[in-house]
């Protein structure tokens, strides 16, 4: 099997370099998070990027065999960069695709010219309610 690789982060540990390898779908092994939880759930590593891209406000995640598998989904501005390397080569971690909001190459993809994941607007907010991100256009 062929994996793409989109960007290597390095983290020096001592003399010696290790790198976290990125795949084309912004997932990669052996590596986390720190922070940011949002919330967790138990399913299979393969399911957790797109239970992320599912859940409302989750940009990023971090997956370990805690509790037979667990998918740890994040929020917040992060990048590929904030990501730490593990000696586990069971973890995983990820972005969603719209959510590079950290990363100085990324840009914002709007959606049907109207949205997009992973952005916002500062202040002169006229309201504020919690509800899936589906619903927010019929408000």
């Amino acid at each position: 099997m062929v994996i793409d690789l989109l960007a290597v982060n390095s983290i020096s540990a001592g003399s010696t370099e290790k790198k976290i390898i990125w795949t084309k779908n912004n997932t990669a092994k052996s590596c986390g998070f720190h922070g940011n939880d949002l919330s967790s759930v138990q399913i299979p590593k393969d399911l957790c990027l797109k239970k992320c891209e599912e859940t409302f406000e989750c940009t990023h995640f971090t997956w370990t065999k805690h509790y037979s598998g667990t998918c740890w989904m994040k929020k917040g501005l992060v990048s590929k960069n904030d990501a730490f390397q593990t000696n586990d080569s069971t973890t995983m971690c990820g972005l969603t695709n719209d959510c590079r909001s950290g990363s100085t190459s990324s840009s914002i993809r709007w959606n049907r010219s109207d949205w997009a994941q992973g952005c916002g607007f500062r202040e002169n907010d006229l309201s504020n309610v919690q509800i899936p991100k589906e619903h927010c256009l019929k408000k």
